[in-house]
């Protein structure tokens, strides 16, 4: 969308890509250089590599407002502030200091939204920003984007192969096969009613059901804190330097 790929290898044999009427795939280098990151911006699935661990926190996030917004340091300096207590970086002021590598992998996901947020796009693209977190910050991120999206009032694209996520923050989806859109339609209707055969599978593969649950101790397992053949740790004698109280070896 961005043509951030070298051409060639990479090639638009057909179609469009329109935004605000305008084509992207047949703009010159000039106009593109107007929309990536400040009309559109873009957060990657894996901040970490994004990131430049030779560089701290404030220098990486002032380039943007130097390079896009022709801001002083002085002046950007109380914008990255505010952007990065607005996406829940606490203690703002002294992690800009930091280097990426000491941050948490949230931490650093909500770096990179602050990164894309300081040119107020008006379309914010995001590749898989959640899979190479865990569940719980996942979730903290997702509703981020959501309260981001609504007070911004920007748009989003989401990529992702979630369809939980999908449910969750999608008003329209587009649903993709080897590369080409297969099925579009409103969020509700393409759950409730898929038309695609490729998108009927995908939803079936989702597992329903009730858990089938696990017995209390797998078979052959040591159960109670004791050793098959052994003795228990409050059978242990602390004067007999180990062993136990009944003469043997802890094992």
């Amino acid at each position: 969308m961005l043509r951030l790929l070298p051409t060639p290898p990479a090639s638009y044999p057909s179609g469009d890509i329109r935004f605000h009427g305008q084509s992207l795939l047949h703009a010159d280098e000039a106009t593109l250089r107007g929309v990536r990151g400040n009309r559109i911006a873009m957060i990657f699935q894996e901040p970490m590599v994004s990131l430049n661990p030779l560089h701290t926190l404030e220098k990486q996030l002032y380039e943007v407002l130097s390079l896009h917004r022709g801001m002083r340091k002085q002046a950007a300096r109380g914008e990255i502030l505010d952007c990065l207590e607005r996406v829940g970086i606490r203690q703002a002021p002294r992690r800009l200091a930091d280097y990426p590598h000491q941050l948490s992998g949230g931490e650093r996901q909500r770096v990179m939204i602050a990164m894309a947020l300081l040119t107020r796009p008006e379309l914010l693209i995001a590749d898989e920003p959640t899979t190479a977190l865990d569940v719980s910050v996942q979730a903290q991120i997702l509703q981020l984007l959501r309260e981001l999206k609504q007070e911004l009032n920007m748009g989003l694209l989401f990529i992702t192969h979630n369809l939980s996520i999908v449910r969750q923050l999608a008003d329209r989806v587009a649903v993709m096969q080897n590369g080409r859109c297969v099925e579009h339609n409103d969020c509700r209707a393409l759950f409730s009613a898929p038309a695609h055969p490729y998108t009927q599978r995908l939803l079936d593969s989702e597992p329903d059901g009730e858990p089938v649950p696990l017995a209390a101790d797998a078979p052959g397992a040591a159960a109670g804190g004791r050793f098959k053949g052994g003795v228990s740790r409050s059978q242990r004698d602390p004067a007999s330097g180990g062993r136990s109280s009944s003469g043997g070896q802890q094992p």
